[in-house]
């Protein structure tokens, strides 16, 4: 009898974990349709105002760039689809949209991919081989956002290098970007849920410590990596916004096991960042705003 329970038990429990696979793969499709969704509106709404600055005379519309991992990409959030195309995912789809309290009109592009690192999005002039990179791709010279004026960029959490050496990577990007003429907000890596859960399993409890532990190092390396570069944080250009990890220990802000934010997770951080990502856009926006008022 006992033999049929415990079979039982093992066929749900890999029933389950079949059901929350084909869930996932189902999410990350969404994702990706949602993201296609939003760039093509994106893409018409530069069109437009490109086509309009250029009869005008007036100035280019501004480009704010999301760049990073799993986290940057928004997986997790079951955005949805509109009337006018798709709001993007994750971090920028709790934003109103088109944006208030800005000067230029802005469109939205978010470059990140799944399952990379810091070091995926070097730019090839600071790598060994250099070989093309994910920065190259999406942000290098030839790239169609090599004029992004706001980046977002989300790395860390995929990463399985010394923190140093996560901190270092970050500082070569931020200073391309810089050099490029970006105002850059660098955001800390998320320790997920599910890492920091406790569990009745010795084991996995010593195992999830270490994870965690791991990731608190890589965040205050990055963090004081930044500061110690850009020390006055309130005019430089690359900006730490607050550590999205304080707080969020409610079953509600995550998903899929604990390993992703929920819309919820997202708006939550969202908020938390709105003013932060609002003073960057202005930043950005402050070379040409007094051309802007005197018509030219």
């Amino acid at each position: 009898m006992r033999f049929f329970k415990v079979s039982t038990a093992k066929r749900r429990e890999g029933l389950r974990g079949a059901l929350n696979r084909l869930l996932f793969a189902f999410h990350w499709l969404w994702v990706l349709v949602v993201r296609y969704v939003a760039h093509q509106s994106a893409g018409n709404d530069w069109k437009v105002w490109r086509a309009k600055a250029e009869r005008t005379g007036r100035f280019l519309p501004k480009k704010l760039v999301v760049a990073g991992d799993d986290f940057g990409l928004g997986v997790g959030d079951w955005a949805t689809l509109g009337r006018e195309g798709a709001f993007p995912t994750g971090i920028l789809r709790p934003l109103p949209w088109p944006l208030p309290l800005v000067a230029f009109p802005w469109v939205a592009w978010n470059r990140s991919e799944r399952h990379t690192t810091t070091k995926d999005w070097l730019p090839s002039t600071s790598t060994d081989t250099g070989a093309p990179s994910l920065f190259d791709k999406h942000l290098g010279p030839a790239a169609h956002d090599h004029d992004a004026d706001v980046v977002i960029l989300v790395v860390g959490s995929q990463d399985r290098c010394p923190p140093t050496e996560t901190a270092l990577q970050a500082l070569k990007i931020c200073e391309v970007l810089e050099k490029q003429g970006a105002v850059v907000l660098v955001a800390s890596p998320f320790i997920p849920l599910a890492v920091r859960e406790n569990s009745n399993d010795i084991d996995e409890n010593a195992s999830r410590r270490e994870l965690t532990a791991a990731l608190k190092a890589r965040i205050a390396a990055v963090r004081e990596a930044i500061v110690a570069r850009w020390p006055d944080q309130g005019t430089a250009r690359v900006r730490l916004p607050p550590d999205p990890n304080d707080g969020l220990l409610s079953s509600k802000y995550w998903r899929f096991g604990g390993r992703y934010p929920s819309g919820a997770g997202y708006r939550e951080w969202s908020r938390r960042w709105k003013d932060h990502i609002f003073l960057a856009l202005k930043t950005a926006e402050s070379k040409d705003t007094h051309r802007l008022a005197a018509g030219r």
